[in-house]
């Protein structure tokens, strides 16, 4: 096998950094913003995997920048998947994202630069060697939702009710790739794992930073050398982040102030470096094949209730009552929502075959207990979910969380998919999985045989 792989920073001297309700305003960095690639091809195909150092792009700038690899790899397009990190101290992006405003302009550079990326990768290729790796950390991520006593499930918790049970199971895996030069170096490291980039809580929002990414990014690098590259994808995990608020009330951790980034990039690493050793080169044909399929599911609304509470808050606020920025943003967005929106969502999903690993990337932040049904049913034992993967179509909830109303779920213009998505996803990412482990066995070796050996004889 091939691989080649580059990186390219593209840190704004200063700018907004969306993630919050409320704007945010950057000056200088605490880590570079980068856009990461890696390039691999074995035989006549291959596939490009890039990681930016960014909240989320929407699907038809995602789509610009895959083409534009296509035209000049002559790679097709499945085979190319585009992931955001998440990270909440990053640069402006293409879509208002709540009260701060969309900065196209800044987003097109980031794709300029990821796609100058994936050239240096590819012409960087040489053979190499990969092998893949897991371990599990549970001391970095919780699920944010909570059952609580008086029937309703909320984001965090609130003094006056008593959490039941967390909302959701979550995957606190860690899915490690490592790739060397034929002599045994270390080239690359492409990391999967599933946590919320957003504790700048512990730092402030005042620099650009690539949160516990960058810093994971930094210390595998002090370990196996500056030249190494590290990919950071992001798995599902709209309804989890760092911080445990049921300290004191469900004994089950021992923190709720969160972790800062440095902690928790360091700890993943320490993780990596102990499971390492154990990562040894896959010696068999390393396959290369995607598959990509849209799957409509129902899109939210607003609805006559929405409507009615948008113009009360709307007299309020033209009475020169000030309310806080969500409430205002919902009240704008609801208020404003266009009529002729297209009823339903088509919902790509997107999936990679590379080596041991399939990498199913999915358009959106989505909810933990998605991503742990797909890989539970799927016939590989090396599946990855990948959420914010070429595009997005902003938080994909549970059913749970959409009839509880959390904030996750609240319908917004970053969360407008309804309810039975779940099932829509994991219904059509588990069948394209099926199509492609029996498309995989007919292409090695055909038709399988009828065979009865009791019967011989």
């Amino acid at each position: 096998m091939l691989a080649g792989f580059a990186e390219i920073e593209f840190t704004p001297k200063e700018g907004n950094m969306p993630g919050e309700i409320e704007p945010f305003y950057a000056k200088g960095a605490r880590t570079p913003l980068m856009a990461h690639a890696a390039v691999f091809t074995y035989e006549d195909r291959s596939a490009v995997l890039v990681s930016m150092d960014i909240i989320f792009i929407t699907t038809a700038l995602c789509d610009r920048l895959r083409k534009k690899i296509s035209d000049k790899l002559d790679i097709p397009m499945d085979h190319i998947l585009v992931a955001c990190t998440h990270t909440h101290t990053g640069c402006g992006t293409d879509y208002q994202c709540w009260l701060t405003p969309a900065e196209p302009e800044v987003a097109e550079f980031a794709t300029e630069q990821a796609f100058e990326a994936v050239v240096q990768a590819w012409e960087s290729r040489a053979e190499a060697m990969l092998g893949v790796g897991r371990t599990y950390d549970s001391r970095f991520s919780f699920c944010r939702d909570f059952v609580c006593d008086d029937a309703v499930v909320r984001f965090g918790l609130s003094k006056n009710v008593k959490p039941l049970f967390r909302a959701s199971d979550i995957d606190q895996s860690i899915n490690v790739m490592r790739i060397d030069t034929l002599t045994g170096k270390p080239r690359c490291f492409i990391v999967n794992y599933a946590n919320h980039l957003d504790n700048h809580r512990m730092r402030g929002r005042n620099a650009f930073c690539a949160d516990f990414a960058g810093y994971l990014r930094l210390a595998l690098q002090r370990e196996y050398g500056k030249d190494v590259a590290v990919l950071f994808l992001n798995g599902c995990c709209g309804d989890v982040n760092d911080l445990d608020s049921t300290i004191n009330q469900l004994h089950m951790s021992y923190r709720t102030e969160g972790c800062p980034p440095e902690n928790i990039g360091e700890g993943l690493a320490d993780s990596i470096k102990q499971l390492n050793p154990r990562i040894l080169a896959f010696d068999t044909a390393p396959r290369i094949r995607a598959k990509t399929e849209f799957h409509e599911t129902a899109r939210r609304f607003v609805t006559e209730e929405m409507r009615a509470w948008a113009q009360r808050k709307q007299a309020q606020i033209d009475a020169g009552e000030k309310l806080d920025g969500h409430t205002m943003e919902l009240v704008r967005q609801y208020l404003a929502e266009a009529p002729d929106i297209k009823k339903t969502v088509d919902f790509g999903i997107h999936i990679i075959e590379l080596g041991p690993w399939v990498i199913v990337g999915l358009p959106g932040e989505i909810y933990s207990a998605i991503g742990l049904r797909i890989k539970a049913n799927s016939p590989y034992c090396n599946t990855l979910v990948v959420e914010l993967a070429n595009g997005s179509n902003g938080y994909v909830a549970s059913d749970l969380a959409l009839k509880g109303g959390t904030y996750e779920a609240t319908y917004s213009s970053i969360s407008y998919t309804g309810f039975g998505t779940t099932d829509v996803i994991v219904n059509g990412a588990t069948g394209m999985l099926n199509e492609m482990f029996d498309e995989e066995i007919k292409e090695t070796i055909g038709e399988i045989k009828p065979n009865a050996p009791h019967l011989k004889g």
